[in-house]
């Protein structure tokens, strides 16, 4: 295969989306991650603070969105690695869900 061969396919492959658009959606997904972690870490602070909970309800939103993007680029990449990642974080969010259910009954 030739160069003009792969670069074709590549372009067949990829459609429109270029490399900056690419780029983008990673970084943007990323940032998304971040900033909800940091609403759901102060919100579960502001909760604590004021005496109105232990916040274990932020902690099970953090772990699943943990769980679903490692999940999410272990079975798109095929990838053993982010699987076993995945499960970890899974493992965590089955026992903070357990641990806010618990909170919930008293």
């Amino acid at each position: 295969m030739d160069k003009n061969e792969i670069l074709e396919k590549s372009r067949k492959e990829n459609g429109k989306q270029d490399e900056y658009n690419k780029d983008v959606n990673k970084k943007s997904a990323f940032v998304a991650m971040v900033s909800s972690a940091a609403v759901c870490f102060t919100l579960m602070m502001v909760e604590i603070f004021l005496d109105k909970g232990n916040g274990s309800g932020y902690l099970v939103i953090l772990t699943s969105i943990n769980v679903t993007t490692w999940m999410y680029k272990g079975i798109k990449l095929r990838d053993k690695h982010y699987i076993f990642i995945s499960i970890v974080w899974l493992i965590a969010t089955l026992a903070s869900a357990f641990n806010y259910a618990m909170n919930l009954a008293g």
